[in-house]
């Protein structure tokens, strides 16, 4: 991304030739590199809670390991600070290159889904990776609730929502989903949502993009280019 916020690369490579060490990457300046990263272990801590001169007092629900470095990003609306720990591959990128910050997906997703205007009183963001998902809710543009659920299936997909609707007391049919991720129009996870409401988006449909990308690519890096607005 330029100075401008124009996105002028937008490449999938695997983690492993990234972190290379006679990667171009690498070897090219940045004036800033932000990493987005679903957290391996995350607490959201709400402003009352939080004491800035010791914000380690809640890590004990971390269940952190000796070593693991604790990251914090906090959030505006609402008002929480995110405490988080990154995978091991996030780290070795983390040394090897020059970051400036690391998002937690959790912040983004949660922002995005209160910007949103609906006719629903009840808003479901939902973003698909390959083996899981991440799931946002809020009800009266208040966040409610975060979590993310393994889906090696579309069943399992279709288990952990049910449990999500029913510990929640959340009706479906009322409520309105935005998707991103990896999900496509018509695939089966798309289907099961589809199943329960009327209300199904693909949030990457509602955005203008600098350069045109197909619907599936459109969904799958909605997440990164939302975070170019947020650096």
């Amino acid at each position: 991304m330029d100075q401008q916020q124009n996105v002028r690369l937008l490449q999938e490579i695997e983690t492993s030739n990234l972190a290379d060490e006679k990667s171009i990457y690498l070897n090219l300046r940045y004036e800033q590199v932000t990493i987005l990263s679903l957290p391996e272990t995350f607490i959201f801590i709400p402003e009352e809670l939080y004491d800035p001169e010791n914000p380690t007092e809640l890590d004990q629900f971390l269940l952190l390991n000796a070593e693991e470095e604790i990251l914090e990003r906090s959030l505006s609306d609402p008002k929480i600070t995110t405490r988080f720990t990154v995978s091991g591959r996030i780290q070795e990128l983390q040394r090897k290159i020059r970051v400036s910050s690391t998002m937690p997906s959790p912040n983004l997703m949660i922002a995005e889904l209160l910007s949103l205007t609906s006719g629903q009183d009840d808003v479901i963001g939902i973003t698909l990776h390959a083996h899981e998902f991440e799931i946002a809710y809020a009800r009266n543009k208040q966040f409610m609730f975060y979590n993310r659920f393994p889906k090696a299936t579309a069943d399992e997909f279709n288990y952990f929502l049910l449990a999500v609707f029913e510990q929640l007391k959340i009706d479906p049919a009322l409520t309105a989903f935005h998707l991103s991720g990896e999900v496509s129009k018509g695939d089966e996870n798309h289907a099961r949502i589809e199943k329960y409401s009327a209300h199904t988006h693909f949030l990457a449909a509602a955005k203008e993009y600098p350069f045109p990308l197909d619907p599936d690519k459109a969904n799958r890096y909605h997440q990164l280019l939302m975070l170019s607005r947020c650096v």
